[in-house]
């Protein structure tokens, strides 16, 4: 069993979504893209990014270490999808 805890929006055709599933009496982590087809479907397209739940502290560390250097900042997109799952 596996929990949906967010998604965004790539485009209006794709998203990145991020659950939380066990295996073998883990928790792991999993982000990946999704496409969401004609009928409405969504299915996994392309790599998927999965680890250990107990990782989680050091990946969004790794993360926003990788923004700061990028100079970025949430996007209007991001903040439209943050307030919409709220």
């Amino acid at each position: 069993m596996s929990v949906i805890v967010a998604e965004f929006p790539i485009n209006a055709r794709e998203t990145f979504r991020a659950e939380i599933c066990s295996r073998n009496g883990l928790q792991i982590v999993s982000i990946a893209r999704y496409k969401v087809g004609g009928d409405g479907t969504s299915r996994r397209a392309g790599p998927t990014l999965e680890f250990a739940a107990h990782r989680l502290d050091g990946i969004a560390m790794l993360i926003s270490d990788t923004q700061r250097l990028l100079g970025g900042g949430v996007s209007e997109d991001a903040n439209n999808a943050e307030r919409a799952s709220a």
